[in-house]
């Protein structure tokens, strides 16, 4: 969430969505709100 923020924030990203960092902030707190971070269990994935 923290690099989504930070890169929400960009000069050339805020340019491109017209979002003030207020909106970021909004929508990052909706986002850690609704939605589960998983975290995977880096021993159980198999590189081939």
């Amino acid at each position: 969430m923290a690099e989504l923020a930070r890169v929400l924030n960009y000069p050339k990203i805020q340019r491109r969505i017209g979002w003030q960092a207020e909106v970021v902030d909004r929508y990052i707190s909706i986002l850690r709100f609704r939605t589960e971070v998983v975290v995977p269990d880096l021993r159980q994935i198999q590189m081939s």
